[in-house]
């Protein structure tokens, strides 16, 4: 009977030892769920989910405490930032993309100012070879001017050895007259044409100002360049056309200078008795010859004006070259950019990528 009763106490302490540790066992469960928030087999697989990029499941509201709810927090954190990635890059994208076909466009313009330029140096040199032919044609001129002014001081001397008689004197003295006469009219035509060429110079040299400020501005302004380039050759064919005629005029006032130089000699072998109308008609010769100094100072400055356009016509040349440099240092800049901008689209179509792997 006492083994008995010792049995069922014993029995009884091994039935309370095993319910406490079923009671502990429950309490252990009951504490773990509730700081999971959730079964931990459910709290697992929402955690496999949330890990391969599933942000669009739905997870079950808990207490603020629990795991669960800090991973709906996260899960919510991850897809807000998920999306502002993505619409982020999509806008990156977007604006790279404009500002590459911007910089396209910039680079085809500065590829085609380059161009351009190019063609307007071409034009400059032109110009500035004309410039040095009118020169040279001034040159010329200038020394069929010193050789008219010889042949007149050769005529004064042959006047003032005529010693022809009244009639012959009389008629050599009409034939001088008449071919000093056309002398003055070519002188005036000369004079004309001078002036000219001093408002061409002027003109052109106003032209090479304004390709020079054109040239500084660059940008859209390259067609101006192309405008006062081919207004410049213009004035410079002008110039030459306006030289050829000088050079003409000074070839018909030599012949003038020839005839009145022959006629002089005439009428000093027809009479001696007339030497006064003689030294008048010397008095005429020496005034033309005064006038052919005034041509020769107007014909040196003309050379002097050409001298300055050729100047500043290389001073031109040196502004474009600089421009030019100028452009192609651009160019190169702007296609490394090129090369960083389609770096940065590619960045951002990664972004992009990744961020589309996550379901919102």
């Amino acid at each position: 009977l006492v083994i008995t009763r010792s049995q069922q106490i014993a029995s009884a302490l091994a039935l309370l030892a095993v319910l406490t540790a079923i009671g502990s066992v429950w309490w252990m469960l009951r504490c773990l769920r509730r700081s999971l928030g959730a079964d931990p087999q459910q709290v697992a697989d929402i955690a496999h989910h949330v890990a391969a990029g599933r942000l669009d499941i739905a997870i079950p509201a808990a207490e603020s405490s629990s795991a669960m709810a800090a991973m709906r927090l996260m899960q919510q954190g991850l897809a807000g930032m998920a999306q502002e990635i993505r619409t982020n890059s999509s806008s990156l994208s977007s604006h790279v993309s404009d500002l590459r076909n911007r910089s396209e466009d910039l680079f085809g313009r500065i590829s085609q100012q380059g161009e351009v330029m190019a063609s307007m140096a071409g034009s400059v040199e032109e110009m500035s070879v004309s410039v040095n032919h009118i020169a040279d044609s001034g040159q010329s001129i200038m020394q069929r001017v010193n050789d008219g002014s010889q042949r007149s001081a050769e005529g004064i001397m042959v006047v003032d050895q005529a010693i022809e008689g009244m009639d012959l004197v009389e008629q050599r003295t009409r034939g001088i007259a008449s071919a000093l006469g056309e002398l003055h009219a070519e002188s005036e035509k000369i004079r004309s044409i001078v002036n000219v060429i001093q408002e061409v110079a002027e003109q052109t040299n106003l032209l090479a100002l304004n390709a020079a400020i054109e040239a500084a501005r660059a940008g859209e302004s390259g067609r101006g360049f192309a405008v006062v380039a081919d207004e410049v050759r213009k004035l410079a064919e002008r110039t030459a056309q306006s030289t050829v005629e000088i050079e003409s005029l000074m070839t018909r006032i030599q012949s003038g200078i020839d005839d009145a130089d022959r006629l002089m000699s005439e009428g000093t072998e027809a009479v001696q008795q007339e030497r006064q109308l003689i030294v008048e008609a010397g008095t005429v010769i020496r005034a033309l010859d005064a006038s052919n100094s005034q041509v020769r100072e107007e014909v040196t400055l003309i050379v002097q004006a050409i001298n300055e356009q050729g100047a500043a016509s290389e001073e031109v040349s040196a502004s474009i070259e600089a421009v030019a440099q100028l452009s192609e240092k651009y160019r190169a800049e702007l296609d490394n950019s090129l090369a960083a901008l389609n770096d940065t689209a590619r960045l951002a179509e990664t972004m992009k990528s990744v961020t589309d792997r996550f379901r919102i």
